[in-house]
């Protein structure tokens, strides 16, 4: 896949199709940050963010920003990650273009409030990165999107709650998160779900059921 991308966006390069520039670098970010080539992934959504000027597409922008944000979280530089997702915020929210198919149908608005819960609680802003978290489910509400929830769930307040010492909140949006992932046959969110529950365990003192329920993720990804 990343040998026929990279084909395609030489191809859109040598042909000034920005279009086609900025359909082959969504799918290239997604296999770098997959890759853990974080850099790369970084490089390319930052190609993204003038390309998306020249055309001058809303879609593409708050995309550019949303993923430049997520790649300067992954490479640790959190609070320059903040200033690009509170950048999506501020930009008026998805509209259902059908352009948005390039980027898997995202809500910008949750997954960016969802990935700055994770750049708030790095910084030290516990309380600030519990609401965000709350905030992205309620971007969600009266959509039915169950595999985007799954990802926002993953991506927020599973991980937020955690990490915060709020059991009770995790204990209940990690069980909804398998459930989803179980009734949309989505076997990728229903493992992510139990190594979250493991890791909850873990953190909860329960250590012998929490390596019971890893060791069933592992093979689960074998």
């Amino acid at each position: 896949a990343k040998t026929l991308l990279t084909e395609a966006l030489e191809t859109a390069d040598a042909l000034n199709d920005l279009d086609a520039q900025a359909g082959a670098l969504s799918t290239l970010l997604a296999i770098y940050i997959f890759r853990g080539e974080y850099a790369r992934a970084q490089i390319a959504a930052e190609r993204i963010e003038p390309i998306a000027h020249r055309i001058g597409d809303p879609i593409h922008l708050r995309f550019a920003y949303q993923q430049i944000g997520t790649t300067l979280f992954l490479r640790g530089r959190h609070r320059e990650a903040q200033q690009y997702l509170e950048r999506v915020l501020r930009s008026p929210a998805a509209s259902g273009d059908r352009r948005d198919s390039i980027y898997y149908n995202s809500n910008d608005h949750a997954v960016a409030r969802a990935m700055l819960a994770r750049a708030l609680w790095m910084q030290g802003f516990a309380e600030q990165a519990l609401d965000e978290a709350r905030l992205s489910l309620k971007e969600l509400q009266g959509t039915d999107h169950p595999l985007q929830l799954c990802r926002i769930l993953n991506q927020g307040i599973c991980r937020i709650a955690t990490m915060t010492g709020d059991f009770a909140t995790a204990d209940r949006e990690i069980a909804r998160l398998i459930e989803v992932a179980k009734g949309s046959n989505a076997h990728l969110w229903e493992t992510v779900g139990r190594f979250l529950k493991g890791k909850l365990l873990v953190e909860r003192g329960e250590f012998a059921q929490g390596l019971l329920v890893l060791r069933g993720a592992f093979e689960t990804c074998d």
